[in-house]
């Protein structure tokens, strides 16, 4: 129980990182890859596809 919840903060942590670095850096066109990414872990299973919350940071990391 108190792995499931670790898991959900960090996911949290990093959702809030992501906001950063796209009102920081003004990509507007990276808001549609975060929510399709929070489309697919809704949809799929919150702890089994968390890491998808992460594809976001390197589009935004390869692609500036």
């Amino acid at each position: 129980m108190f792995l499931f919840m670790a898991i959900g903060v960090f996911n949290i942590t990093s959702l809030f990182l992501l906001f950063y670095i796209f009102f920081a850096f003004n990509y507007w066109k990276y808001l549609l890859i975060l929510f399709s990414a929070i489309f697919l872990i809704s949809n799929f299973g919150y702890y089994k596809y968390s890491q998808l919350v992460f594809v976001p940071i390197f589009f935004a990391i390869f692609f500036q």
